[in-house]
Order: C-alpha cells, then sequence, then structure tokens
C-alpha cells in the first residue's frame, strides 16, 4: 500500500509538472500571438 502511495503520489507530481509546462508553452505561445 505505501509503495502504492508513493507511485500514485510520483506519478501525480510528474503529470501535474507536465501540465504546468504546457500551460506554460501555450501561455507563452499565445502571449506572443497577442503581441505580434
Amino acid at each position: 500500500m505505501i509503495q502504492w502511495d508513493k507511485v500514485s503520489i510520483a506519478e501525480m507530481l510528474f503529470i501535474s509538472i507536465m501540465l504546468a509546462g504546457v500551460a506554460a508553452i501555450v501561455g507563452t505561445g499565445l502571449e506572443w500571438a497577442i503581441l505580434r
């Protein structure tokens, strides 16, 4: 159970980091599009 909990937490952190990176890239892309 503890190992599964650690795995789920690691997966959630990895997914959250991936989503944050995608959101940052999309946000910067929108800013560049708006500025141009």
